[in-house]
């Protein structure tokens, strides 16, 4: 597991520093600039295209109000494009205990528990 999260730290870092460079070592970018990197290079409007996808609440990055304006952060943004961080592997079962057979336990059977668990008979 701990080195799934490791893996997953080191994409992480590597997106966000590629995200970085190409926006010019900033922290936070518009909203349109964004969607340029999920590949819409086809919207002859990136910002309108965004002001559209935020009023459908279908923005696919989570925007930060910075003063007047919405922005998008590169560590979101990173985030969003790596993917959700892995889950931790789920607890071992419990230990499986003897059951018990139906009706009422027999009096030699509760002598017999009681003398095995160190109790007097």
């Amino acid at each position: 597991m701990i080195h799934h999260a490791l893996d997953y730290e080191r994409r992480l870092a590597i997106t966000s520093d590629a995200l970085r460079r190409q926006f010019g070592d900033r922290a936070a970018v518009s909203p349109g600039e964004s969607l340029v990197v999920l590949g819409s290079t086809a919207i002859a409007d990136p910002a309108r295209a965004a002001a559209q996808r935020k009023r459908r609440n279908s923005f696919p990055f989570h925007l930060t109000r910075i003063g007047r304006h919405d922005l998008v952060l590169i560590c979101d943004m990173a985030a969003a494009l790596v993917g959700p961080p892995p889950s931790p592997p789920p607890p071992p079962p419990p230990a499986l205990e003897e059951k018990r057979g139906p009706g009422r336990p027999r009096k030699r059977s509760v002598v017999d528990t009681a003398v095995a668990a160190g109790g007097a008979p």
